[in-house]
């Protein structure tokens, strides 16, 4: 019987995040490669997001640019992360 040591396994932190769409414009997010699981949420203009991100991940934000064009960019999670006070 072969048991693989857990020690060895990457570990990626998971820590509250913080997203604002500052846009007049609908906007989709994804995290597709996190280790918990899928992330994706539509976010309308101005409003405020909290979600769990992880240390290696990056968040992927898509929006509209003139007619039919659609842009993504990416964000790393490490830099949304909220401070937390005790």
């Amino acid at each position: 019987m072969n048991f693989r040591n857990l020690s060895n396994l990457p570990s990626n932190k998971v820590f509250l995040c913080s997203y604002k769409n500052q846009t007049s414009q609908l906007q989709v997010l994804r995290i597709p490669n996190l280790t918990t699981g899928y992330f994706e949420r539509v976010v309308f203009p101005e409003q405020h997001l909290l979600f769990e991100g992880e240390d290696q991940a990056h968040l992927e934000v898509y929006y509209s640019v003139c007619c039919d064009s659609i842009e993504m960019k990416q964000i790393p999670c490490i830099s949304l992360r909220v401070d937390e006070m005790l």
